[in-house]
């Protein structure tokens, strides 16, 4: 598997987290946008990027990623 390198963007990490006096079994869900560019080793980049070939951590804990959005300049 292509090692690849993402450069993340996280506008709104922030408030990703609870508080640390609310229950985090009653948190509410939110839906974190990330922004990301994907090059291989050697600064290009992946065009055939697909969901199961991203993961995304945050404070340790992997986040589930609902849907990803290939865009590009072509």
């Amino acid at each position: 598997m292509q090692i690849i390198f993402l450069l993340l963007a996280l506008t709104a990490a922030a408030g990703a987290r609870p508080a640390p006096s609310q229950d985090p079994a009653r948190a509410k869900a939110q839906i974190l946008e990330v922004d990301a560019v994907a090059v291989d080793r050697h600064g290009k980049p992946v065009a055939d990027l697909r969901a199961e070939d991203v993961e995304i951590w945050l404070e340790g804990y992997r986040l589930p990623l609902q849907s990803l959005t290939v865009l590009s300049e072509h």
